[in-house]
């Protein structure tokens, strides 16, 4: 390294590097933030209401080692880690992966994961991605979100050895294909709200446009681009996290943290408002940067921060999450005045964040076994408590922002059984329970459902009478609202279901009738209907339940008879009168239907992975559709590595057939579902060309489809 710049990675301890993830104290709102996905506009990262985010995130690394998995359950339970994570005020996890990882995803057996009365729920049989599907989901249900990090190519330490994002044996494409994997494993889950492209480019990575020269074999900023539009292609929503570099016109810094070029050549990508540029910074025990000497201030610290990437946020240019920062865990380490010191580097550094409030970071890392963890060796407790205490200065909880008292505005009912369910509704109640609790006077009751604005709890064994019914959030006490515990009445119930329903010629539609249980009553109820006009049929499912609702579907053939028809719906139940429920069910002509609009695009084309899309917008009701692509095999190599499609669900079916000449993707709208009038619906085929790239002019495209009765044919080439 030139210019006396020395770069840490042989002095991490299991995983080289730490860094410092804390989350910030934002002025307070009068709802919980972090809704949906999130997007950016100039520095800020928004939620899907608009309202500013902080990433207060910490690290959990092991998936990207050769233990295939994360570090810490060989002695402690993931849930358990995770809940100590969201306690200690962090709102999201940073979680490093290699592609030898997402590639290979080996059964990970049980030397690495104690299932000891712990971490029952991972199977024998668990892959390394079945055990993320775990941490992601448990991450959801506690309030967390994830950020997923490709750390390296092949499974190790710390950043990959070459400094690129690629290897021989790892090379380009198969970055892209799992970073495609990846997007649609987790697909419309908003846990997942940002993908961190590629862990610390350094050595030959390069800036494009670098006036000390940039090859375009080793342009990161050429393949952030590539790999973040390959991303949004299939999840729009996600933010795109860009790391820097190690060096810009020949001045060097910590792997990752240089980010000058975007001065002069940022990453713009297809989808708007989605890239956060990320920078990691590092103390003296990392290594001995010229910055750090007899002289530094933590004015001069931070003036180093502005001119490798700070001055992206100062310019409002776009959001910079410090993706890795960390210190070691004496005292002197945390907070010092030392000039140059590890104690003054950290301090300084989460008061650099503090004076900046939109600015996100990433604490490197939670991990016991790492020299800078946050986490004991036992993964069950805080090491130095003194520097939890300072992260948290710059945390932003997501779902209970300071001063924000719950408030309770309703209970329904407000009266019934114990054993019910009421639902309490109001604000400021936190996105998931955690430590939070109800209480009917001093009695707790059981929690069945938490959001920040309802809470759906059963009412305590308590004799007949009034309650006064509070919640207790993070410590909070909300407002007494009443509930009078009602004396037990013998078992009935009650069946109600929607008056009107329309049904065209040719389709069918549906109506949710509801059971009413009262007086203990559980018993099966059993679903019948009569009265229906010619060439309708009808169904309920379930056809008898123990349960609540059942939802009664009319089918009409083509030749139904059109008008109002009186139906009945009857719901039965042993040793009660049958209860009865009357739906005015008018059969209609239907519309005259609709068109539909397709086109064929070429959303990727590289020798090692393309992307052909048909996309198509339809102004009526499609009842039947089949959507072909046919892709030759030129080159020979070429081979199917994926196709989705935008609609989801369980609407369309997929599948695709290789002949020595062609390739054929075929997605077909499943019988009895409908597509609505709607616009933007893309149907996808991915493919490895091996290395040659493919001409895309032979290829071609067809739909077929129903609207109105009519069938249509369109095609095309791409």
């Amino acid at each position: 390294m030139t210019n006396g710049l020395v770069r840490a990675a042989p002095c991490r301890a299991l995983e080289g590097f730490l860094f410092l993830l804390v989350a910030l104290l934002l002025a307070t709102g009068a709802r919980a933030a972090g809704a949906g996905y999130w997007h950016t506009s100039g520095n800020q990262i928004l939620d899907a209401n608009n309202q500013p985010v902080r990433i207060a995130a910490i690290n959990w690394y092991g998936f990207e080692t050769t233990t295939f998995v994360a570090h810490g359950l060989w002695i402690a339970d993931y849930k358990a880690i995770l809940d100590r994570i969201k306690s200690s005020g962090f709102n999201t996890v940073r979680i490093p992966y290699s592609d030898q990882m997402v590639s290979q995803n080996p059964v990970l057996g049980t030397m690495n994961i104690n299932r000891n009365g712990i971490n029952t729920d991972i199977a024998a049989n668990a892959t390394a991605l079945d055990v993320l599907d775990k941490i992601i989901a448990y991450s959801g249900q506690i309030g967390l979100r994830v950020m997923i990090d490709n750390h390296r190519s092949n499974a190790g330490n710390s950043a990959q050895e070459n400094g690129l994002w690629f290897t021989a044996e790892f090379p380009e494409s198969t970055w892209l294909a799992n970073w495609c994997a990846l997007t649609t494993r987790y697909l419309g889950n908003t846990t997942v709200v940002a993908m961190d492209l590629r862990n610390e480019p350094h050595a030959s990575a390069c800036w494009g446009g670098d006036p000390a020269g940039c090859s375009s074999a080793n342009d990161w900023q050429a393949a952030a681009t590539r790999a973040g539009n390959a991303i949004l292609a299939i999840n729009p929503s996600l933010l795109i996290v860009v790391e820097g570099n190690d060096h810009y016109n020949n001045a060097f810094t910590w792997w990752g943290g240089m980010l000058r070029g975007v001065a002069n050549r940022p990453v713009t990508l297809n989808v708007g408002n989605r890239v956060v540029y990320s920078a990691h910074d590092y103390g003296p025990a990392e290594a001995n940067q010229p910055w750090f000497n007899g002289s530094a201030t933590p004015a001069s610290l931070n003036a180093v921060k502005d001119q490798n990437w700070g001055f992206i946020h100062n310019s409002n240019t776009g959001p910079i999450f410090v993706g890795e920062f960390g210190t070691l865990n004496t005292n002197a380490d945390v907070q010092s005045t030392t000039p140059g010191s590890q104690g003054q580097w950290f301090s300084s550094t989460v008061s650099y964040l503090q004076s900046k409030s939109a600015m996100s970071h990433a604490y490197w890392a939670m991990n016991g076994n790492d020299r800078y963890g946050l986490f004991n060796d036992s993964f069950n407790g805080i090491v130095n408590q003194s520097k939890l205490t300072l992260l948290q200065t710059i945390q932003f909880p997501l779902d209970q922002q300071q001063g924000n008292v719950p408030a309770i505005t309703s209970v329904s009912p407000n009266s019934g059984l114990a054993g019910s369910s009421v639902t309490i509704a109001g604000s400021n109640f936190g996105t998931t329970q955690g430590t939070s609790v109800v209480r009917f006077n001093t009695t707790v009751a059981t929690v069945t459902a938490w959001s920040a604005s309802q809470i759906t709890v059963t009412v305590p064994q308590l004799s007949a009478g009034a309650y006064s019914v509070t919640t207790t959030v993070n410590g909070v006490s909300s407002n007494a609202a009443t509930f009078t515990v009602t004396a037990v009445t013998q078992p009935n119930y009650t069946f109600a279901c929607p008056a009107t329903l329309t049904v065209n010629r040719g389709a069918n539609g549906a109506v949710t009738c509801t059971v009413t249980r009262t007086g203990g009553f559980t018993g099966s109820v059993a679903f019948t209907v009569s009265g229906l006009p010619s060439g309708v049929t009808a169904s309920a499912s379930p056809a008898s339940t123990t349960g609540n609702s059942t939802v009664v579907t009319f089918t009409a053939g083509a030749s139904a008879t059109l008008g109002t028809a009186n139906v009945t719906i009857s719901a039965a139940a042993t040793g009660f009168t049958t209860r009865t429920a009357a739906v005015a069910l008018t059969i209609a002509s239907g519309s005259t239907g609709g068109a539909v609009t397709a086109t064929g695009a070429v959303a990727s084309n590289s020798p090692w992975f393309a992307e052909e899309q048909v996309r198509l917008s339809n102004t009526g009701t499609v009842t039947a559709l089949t959507v072909t692509l046919t892709v030759a095999r030129n080159p020979a190599s070429l081979v199917s590595s994926g196709q989705y499609n935008t609609i989801g669900g369980s609407a369309i079916a997929q599948s695709v057939s290789t002949t020595s000449t062609q390739v054929v993707y075929t997605f077909t709208l499943i019988a009895g579902q409908s597509l609505p009038a709607g616009t933007g619906r893309t149907f996808a085929a991915q493919m490895s060309p091996g290395g040659t790239a493919h001409p895309t002019a032979g290829d071609t495209w067809s739909v077929t489809y129903t609207s109105g009765g009519s069938s249509t044919t369109t095609s095309g080439t791409f």
